[in-house]
């Protein structure tokens, strides 16, 4: 993943400032004006029958150009293009006319509902970090919401946002963005030749493809439509919603050309459904990228979406914990690039009988870039006395087997789960592990009031636990999709660091099925040359390690030279230096640094770039701070983030109380 990138954006504080992009918006007027670009330039203008062109210097200083209807009820994105020639001038040939409707679709209990907007103009913005176009008064039912698109100066990608509110409780079962390409270039066969067929949500595998080996070169989780002239116009999604569905092509005798975009379909779920409680707000995101299908970065795109492994980082191991399932699935694991695998079924199902199958699975299933530790997913039994009654994992040197509660079949065949002695509650649990030389934490924190954490904590549990599985879906209605999911976690570790406790986050997926491994699968990245149990729990331990989807990298981070998970002695704590080292997929939103007084950097690129590397370095003020950590967001909604700075100050030594050198013998 680093070998070959460009070289990114380095910034550097000098002034003792920190140099933050404030994104306040000031709207910008439409003017007749254009002028010739250059980098971090987009130049906006209307054009004839009441359109918005926009156009901007992407990837590699390639012209881009999008272009809007500016008014109707029906809103268009009329045309892309590209400037192959680097001329600056966008011909005829490298226009692409696509009169895409930006229309929705869903189904709220078998009740089809279609996208309308109520408002006839679209507003545009310019912001630090490029402009934004966005259309109000998206209506889909009882939904109402904005529909956004980001143009991102030294980009190809421009993200498509939709943002829905709910006036009263809705259960979608699917929720879909629809475009219908021009047909007159022939596109839309194009498209169903290379598209058509259906795809298998279980094994990721495209099915009855008609051109097999197109397929392989793209991939099946992309959605690429080039005209002749190498023009591409890629769409695709955030790899996090691959794991539900793909974009498709419909070719049906009335709906040729028409793309399908799923955000979800629930479907092949078990019917399940995605809950909007009553003001609920979610954000759902797909991605359009322009190109040359020769370019290097296209190239690499497809790559990245074929190769479906978390990326390699020298001097790191990819530890993946919380993985239920079978000896199959935990293969999987070894598939998507992960080293270290904590397999974590639940200990009230393991008797002694299959505990012991899985110690005789995994020796058979180890290999010198992949182990598997074995543990347990604990609980609590039926009756249950603790002060934390709930789920906990843990890994130890050697395999230990804690459960919690096991489970009971009485005479009538009724099953139930009675406590096991000596664990009840996750306090008891941790201790046992930590006793037998290992580490503890406790899952599925969103359940928890941040008080009751708080109140309960206990010294044993070294960590809380981000989960990417149980806490958005079976807990929060697919929060996934909620922009403040990741607020609500984080209002809770936040609350255990200003009670003064020194702790870690660690990763977790939950996944019982391995349906969405690297789509979705949050995984630790610990600094460790080999795949040693002790070795990783003494990094685990030191909070050697930071956490990502995969596809944002933290080569290193470190607060005046002292690095993430460690503790900073300070004197008379005035400013530090914050330095952070990132690579990168997508282009990055936001690098942000937060402590217990709020955020003290949000820096936003003024030029954007994918498949790059940078080195970042921001001045915080330290008075008053006891911890400091860094996220980094990409424009997919991919995070990642450090462990904190802790930050402590050394008492003051009041020098008449030392013994005076020479005084003494001796």
């Amino acid at each position: 993943m680093n070998a070959d990138r460009p070289r990114g954006l380095s910034c550097h504080d000098k002034t003792g400032i920190p140099w933050v992009a404030v994104t306040i918006a000031a709207l910008f007027y439409l003017t007749n004006c254009h002028s010739a670009l250059g980098d971090g330039q987009v130049d906006i203008e209307r054009i004839d029958s009441g359109s918005i062109r926009v156009r901007w210097a992407g990837h590699d200083a390639q012209r881009c150009e999008v272009v809007f209807s500016q008014t109707g009820s029906d809103p268009l994105l009329r045309s892309i293009g590209v400037d192959l020639d680097y001329s600056n001038a966008i011909t005829d040939e490298e226009r692409f006319t696509i009169n895409a409707s930006l229309s929705f679709h869903a189904v709220n209990r078998n009740q089809t509902l279609e996208a309308k907007f109520a408002d006839n103009s679209w507003n545009v913005t310019r912001l630090p970090w490029g402009v934004t176009i966005r259309r109000d008064g998206v209506t889909i039912g009882p939904l109402k919401g904005t529909l956004t698109y980001d143009i991102l100066p030294g980009s190809s990608f421009v993200p498509c946002v939709l943002e829905l509110t709910s006036a009263t409780k809705v259960e979608l079962t699917g929720l879909e963005h629809r475009l219908r390409l021009d047909s007159t270039r022939n596109i839309s066969r194009i498209v169903a030749r290379k598209w058509k067929g259906t795809f298998d949500a279980t094994n990721n595998e495209p099915r009855d493809l008609l051109d097999k080996p197109l397929a392989s070169a793209l991939h099946d989780k992309s959605l690429v439509v080039s005209t002749n002239n190498n023009l591409s116009f890629a769409i695709t999604m955030p790899p996090h919603y691959w794991w539900q569905c793909y974009p498709q092509v419909v070719d049906g005798p009335f709906e040729s050309g028409m793309i399908r975009l799923p955000f979800f379909d629930c479907s092949w779920r078990r019917n399940t459904s995605i809950e909007f409680a009553k003001g609920a707000r979610k954000r759902f995101i797909c991605l359009y990228y322009l190109g040359d299908e020769a370019d290097g970065t296209y190239l690499r795109l497809c790559q990245f979406l074929r190769n479906g492994k978390y990326p390699h980082l020298p001097e790191y191991q990819v530890f993946s914990t919380h993985n239920h399932g079978t000896v199959a699935q935990m293969k999987q694991l070894a598939r998507v690039g992960v080293n270290i695998a904590l397999w974590n079924n639940y200990g009230h199902e393991l008797t002694k009988a299959i505990w012991q199958q899985q110690l005789d699975a995994i020796a058979d299933l180890s290999a010198p870039d992949f182990r598997i530790i074995p543990s347990a997913e604990t609980s609590d039994g039926e009756g249950a006395i603790g002060r934390l009654l709930y789920h906990m994992n843990y890994v130890t040197p050697e395999p230990v087997l804690i459960r919690g509660a096991e489970q009971v079949k009485d005479a009538s065949g009724s099953v139930r789960y009675d406590p096991v002695a000596g664990e009840e509650g996750a306090e008891l649990r941790a201790r046992l592990a930590t006793q037998a030389g290992g580490l503890a934490w406790l899952n599925h924190p969103m359940k928890i009031a941040p008080e009751t954490l708080v109140n309960h904590w206990t010294h044993n549990l070294f960590a809380l636990e981000w989960n990417t599985y149980a806490d958005v879906h079976k807990y929060n209605n697919d929060n996934r999709f909620d922009s403040r999911f990741e607020r609500r976690f984080f209002d809770r570790y936040e609350a255990l660091l200003n009670s003064g406790r020194k702790i870690y986050v660690i990763a977790g997926t939950d996944d019982h099925e391995m349906t969405y491994i690297y789509q979705q699968g949050v995984v630790n990245y610990v600094r460790m040359q080999d795949s040693s149990v002790p070795h990783l729990i003494d990094t685990l331990r030191n909070g050697d390690f930071f956490i990502t989807t995969g596809e944002i990298l933290i080569a290193s981070c470190t607060l005046n030279g002292v690095r993430s998970g460690e503790t900073l002695h300070m004197g008379k704590p005035s400013a530090g230096q914050v330095a952070v080292t990132l690579e990168w997929t997508y282009p990055l939103r936001s690098v942000k640094v937060i402590s217990n007084c709020g955020v003290e950097v949000e820096h936003r690129a003024a030029v954007h770039q994918e498949f790059g590397e940078g080195d970042f370095q921001f001045r915080v003020p330290l008075e008053g701070r006891t911890w400091l950590r860094v996220e980094v967001w990409d424009i997919a909604n991919n995070l990642a983030f450090t462990q904190p700075f802790f930050i402590a100050r050394r008492p003051n030594i009041d020098a008449s109380s030392l013994p005076k050198t020479g005084s003494s013998g001796g």
